[in-house]
């Protein structure tokens, strides 16, 4: 199946409706190349965005562990020790 555009017939126009024509195109030409730079960008930011989140999430995951641990060893201490701690 073909999904090119047909192309109307350009020959009943004028030099300045082609002259329009060439115009809108080099404008729409130049909005497209806009909009894909910017979702470059956005892509960019994306894929920037979702490394420090997991960077953030494995130094969360890092700092839990830590404290599971130092919280089970100071359990650990006041039921071990011989004299109460208050």
């Amino acid at each position: 199946m073909d999904y090119s555009p047909s192309l109307p017939d350009l020959s009943n126009l004028s030099f300045e409706e082609l002259q329009r024509l060439v115009h809108e195109l080099a404008w729409q030409a130049d909005e497209l190349r806009k909009a894909q730079l910017d979702l470059m960008l956005t892509k960019d930011k994306f894929r920037d965005l979702c490394e420090e989140s997991e960077k953030e999430i494995a130094e969360r995951k890092k700092a839990e562990e830590a404290l599971s641990r130092s919280e089970s060893m100071l359990r650990n201490i006041l039921a071990t020790s011989p004299v109460g701690i208050v």
